[in-house]
């Protein structure tokens, strides 16, 4: 007997994601079959087909998989399993406890897994998943199996005295300390395990809680130099005063895809920006029967605080792309002169890099295979480069027209960003 459900969770940009999980009743055995955001009728049923070649690899023989009536699962993931000779079962409606495992399951998961831990994309959502996974079956026992784990039989007991004081138990942390698990460096014959394999385990544990924290700096930095969507914003309000829904309506409709997590990002951008005195309400309105909402202007000192962002990502080439797509959507903000200064500024950095990358080619004396990635790296860099130098080009010599652009009105002149 199988039983799966679909559970969700929100990522730190505020993406929703979905997964799918199949538990076996008899064994407590937990597959995951997969994270995404769109969890569209083709993903479920290539779900339902890696579960199908999962079960035959394990030998596990399946007659029923009971799910509930969610519309994420369509005819043909039922199909794929009778095919297999896996009969589905319907819960009742609104009747979770006919499903009391899975969603018992659902429920540990989010909380010891989801609540503790901050998702930060897709990627990262998978990996802890599958960290939890084999937590779960290798590891964590359930008192429905009488305390025993899905994939390792309970150990036998120990009643020898001197084999108890001779335990030496130690902690083994998952995922940075979200899930720990303890282990003896003595089986329960009294043999040493290998002290090498022990040191190599803390080792590798203690290195990855490092990445974890390296890639948590990044991310935190990565937000606090750049932060697109209150740029955005900031620009979207130079132009003219508008509501939060309305700044939400105008970057979905003209595909502003650099703002991700919307609109939870956005109304945190909104009160960020407000809270620093970047921006400021002017007025309620109420349209129709919509309900009362406040309208945003921005300030002097959002106008200055806007060129000056502006200003940085134009100059500093960034690995991440989405830096330069938002700083190019948005700027007609700034006057012509001033595009002029940052695009020159950034080619000469990129000249230094191609420089730095011709160098360090010329100086290794390494296989070719070996030297690619630098090859890439230098290979866009020159592309962006000559892009840069035609840009500049026409903006010396007026076939790149910047009229119309800023207007003559408000503080710093209005930015025109809806075109004619």
């Amino acid at each position: 007997m199988l039983a799966c459900d679909f559970l969700e969770t929100a990522t730190f940009t505020g993406a929703q994601m979905y997964m799918l999980a199949v538990i076996e009743h008899h064994s407590r055995r937990i597959r995951v079959l997969g994270a995404t955001a769109h969890p569209t009728a083709s993903w479920a049923t290539q779900a339902a087909r890696n579960l199908v070649m999962d079960l035959q690899d394990a030998g596990c023989r399946a007659r029923f998989l009971s799910r509930d009536r969610d519309g994420k699962f369509a005819d043909l993931f039922d199909a794929v399993l009778a095919d297999a000779g896996i009969q589905t079962v319907l819960t009742g409606v609104r009747m979770p406890r006919t499903n009391a495992v899975m969603e018992r399951w659902v429920q540990t998961c989010r909380r010891e897994l989801l609540d503790r831990r901050l998702i930060w994309n897709q990627r990262h959502l998978l990996h802890a998943l599958r960290e939890f996974e084999t937590f779960c079956n290798e590891h964590r026992p359930h008192q429905g199996i009488a305390n025993a784990r899905p994939l390792k039989p309970l150990p036998s007991a120990i009643t020898d005295s001197d084999e108890i004081a001779r335990l030496n138990i130690r902690r083994r942390q998952r995922l940075g300390g979200v899930l720990d698990e303890y282990d003896m460096p003595f089986d329960l014959r009294g043999r040493r395990f290998s002290a090498g394999t022990g040191l190599l385990q803390d080792l590798t544990g203690r290195l990855w809680q490092l990445a974890i924290v390296h890639v948590a700096i990044e991310g935190w930095v990565w937000m606090a130099r750049w932060d697109v969507t209150g740029t955005t914003v900031l620009a979207l309000l130079a132009q003219r005063a508008r509501h939060p829904y309305e700044l939400h309506r105008f970057l979905i409709d003209t595909h502003k895809d650099f703002v991700s997590g919307l609109p939870r990002s956005l109304y945190h951008a909104v009160e960020r920006l407000a809270r620093d005195g970047l921006i400021e309400p002017v007025e309620s309105i109420r349209e129709g029967r919509a309900p009362e909402r406040t309208v945003y202007d921005i300030t002097t000192e959002g106008h200055q605080e806007l060129a000056h962002r502006l200003r940085r990502m134009l100059e500093r080439p960034d690995r991440d792309t989405t830096v330069m797509y938002a700083a190019l959507s948005l700027i007609g903000v700034l006057e012509v002169g001033e595009v002029e200064r940052c695009l020159r500024t950034r080619a000469a950095e990129l000249e230094g890099r191609i420089a730095a990358a011709d160098a360090s080619l010329a100086g290794l004396d390494l296989p070719r295979a070996l030297l690619l990635e630098t090859e890439y790296a230098r290979a866009l860099h020159s592309a962006e480069l000559a892009w840069l130098h035609g840009v500049l080009a026409d903006l010396r010599s007026g076939e790149l027209d910047w009229s119309g652009l800023v207007n003559d009105t408000g503080p710093a002149g209005r930015p025109n960003l809806e075109g004619p």
